[in-house]
């Protein structure tokens, strides 16, 4: 099948593209145990813990998905003080990511999410986190340490993960981006409400339709065609960006670019375990994608066939490369 084929030489070209991530990162706590009685304090139920796992999530899991893509990767954002900072900072070297450019920041808590399952499934999650924006020193610190690592990195592409915890402020946005923009580099974007407009002239703006529907206050279908073309036509004139990759849960993504729109539906049937990270495979693989001058259409498909691997795992995690590629030559 040639289509496959296409998807596979893109895969194959990711190993030694460079690529800068900036955002915020989180810590992935899980605590997994069983439930054998219900709680004589209330009707709830009596977690036995037998195992406690932390990954790292957020930006950071976009950063973890492109190494395991092959991509050189540099990390950017700021973390708090405190023993999920200790507990980030040992997964960033157990993966051997680089992790020269995360300020700590006394002020600030490093989020972390903590789910508690039983039997795989989810009773509850516990996030702990600050959502303010940077203080005035630390943003220009950032800032300042962001444009640096810029020049001397030198990626192919930079990818804005927005998770609106307060690290990505308007000034970091605008003044990163100018300098990739004027270095020719490209930017991907994954926002989220508060700064959603301020991002301009992105080679790739990747909302989901709950986030598109809300920014532009209008009821959007991912199955009506007309209104999703509507939609993006308004986003493109709002924020000038090049393509728009609009995910659509278990219908796939809308690709949107030169004044049109393509539905990719899911391609690879996969029994759901869990959502969470998807969409941060998504984002590195149309990022590096794009990186290696692949269409918008066939980042998209392969996009879909890695995002169906990381729904059947338990968690966030990372796309595992040897899996999807045999996942392809299984369909070539």
């Amino acid at each position: 099948m040639k289509q496959v084929n296409n998807l596979i030489s893109i895969l194959e070209r990711f190993a030694g593209k460079k690529a800068m991530v900036i955002g915020d990162v989180m810590v992935d706590a899980y605590i997994l145990g069983e439930t054998k009685r219900i709680s004589p304090e209330g009707p709830v139920p009596v977690l036995n813990v037998q195992q406690r796992e932390y990954r790292l999530g957020g930006a950071a899991n976009v950063a973890l998905n492109l190494k395991s893509l092959g991509a050189e990767v540099m990390l950017c954002s700021v973390i708090g003080d405190d023993d999920y900072a200790n507990i980030f900072t040992n997964l960033i070297k157990k993966h051997h990511l680089n992790h020269a450019l995360i300020l700590q920041d006394k002020s600030r808590k490093t989020t972390h999410k903590t789910r508690l399952l039983a039997r795989g499934q989810q009773l509850l999650r516990v996030d702990d986190e600050s959502t303010h924006f940077l203080s005035a020193e630390i943003e220009n610190r950032f800032n300042q340490k962001c444009i640096e690592s810029l020049a001397a990195f030198r990626p192919d592409i930079l990818i804005f993960q927005d998770y609106d915890k307060g690290v990505l402020t308007r000034n970091i946005i605008k003044s990163v981006s100018r300098k990739a923009s004027e270095s020719g580099i490209l930017i991907s974007v994954d926002p989220k409400m508060r700064s959603f407009f301020d991002y301009k002239d992105v080679n790739l703006f990747k909302p989901n339709l709950k986030e598109l529907t809300e920014a532009l206050g209008e009821q959007i279908k991912a199955e009506d065609k007309d209104s999703l073309e509507t939609a993006c036509k308004k986003l493109i004139k709002k924020t000038n960006a090049k393509k728009l990759l609009i995910t659509l849960s278990a219908k796939g993504m809308y690709a949107f670019e030169q004044n049109k729109g393509i539905t990719i539906a899911p391609e690879n049937i996969v029994q759901v375990s869990d959502v969470s990270g998807a969409g941060d495979t998504v984002l590195s693989i149309v990022s590096l994608g794009l990186a290696c001058q692949a269409s918008l259409n066939d980042c998209a498909r392969l996009a879909n066939f890695a995002g169906g691997l990381v729904c059947e795992k338990s968690g966030v995690v990372s796309v595992d490369i040897d899996e999807l590629n045999y996942l392809l030559n299984k369909l070539e």
